[in-house]
């Protein structure tokens, strides 16, 4: 079952946050603050130009989709989607729930008055499987990711 999150989902919201802070390499050098990140999650959930869907029943939360609408910065009538954060369970992968929750996120992206083409979701190069279900959902690749090394 795929729903919007409410406040009462925050704390396993913030237990997946972590273990995707965990499980990912670009975040494991960063500090986790799970006060910090309840509050954030809740700025989502509460915010007019965002929203977290949720995969499972309630007692058992198994993925989440953060999304965020903003206008381009040359018009306040355009606008794009993007995530901000996107995790399953690893036990949950495979069996729908990853296709699932961005089909929510794209519904809700459009019923915001965001373009097709205009609907993006940041997929890390180590994930190949999520590129891979991406392509078949109609995604295409669209630039490139450049961190900085660590050096100035």
């Amino acid at each position: 079952m795929i729903r919007e999150a409410t406040e009462s989902d925050i704390p396993q919201l913030v237990e997946m946050a972590r273990a995707m802070h965990a499980e990912s390499p670009r975040y494991q050098n960063k500090q986790f603050d799970e006060g910090v990140t309840a509050q954030f999650i809740n700025i989502l959930i509460s915010g007019s130009d965002f929203c977290v869907f949720v995969s499972g029943i309630a007692s058992d939360l198994t993925g989440m989709i953060g999304c965020s609408v903003s206008p381009f910065f040359f018009s306040f009538v355009d606008k794009y989607a993007c995530d901000v954060g996107f995790y399953v369970k690893p036990e949950h992968r495979g069996g729908g729930s990853a296709l699932k929750l961005i089909k929510a996120y794209e519904d809700w992206a459009l019923e915001k008055g965001v373009l097709p083409e205009d609907i993006t979701l940041g997929v890390s190069c180590e994930n190949k499987k999520l590129g891979e279900l991406m392509t078949k959902m109609g995604y295409t690749q669209s630039g490139e990711l450049y961190r900085k090394n660590g050096k100035v």
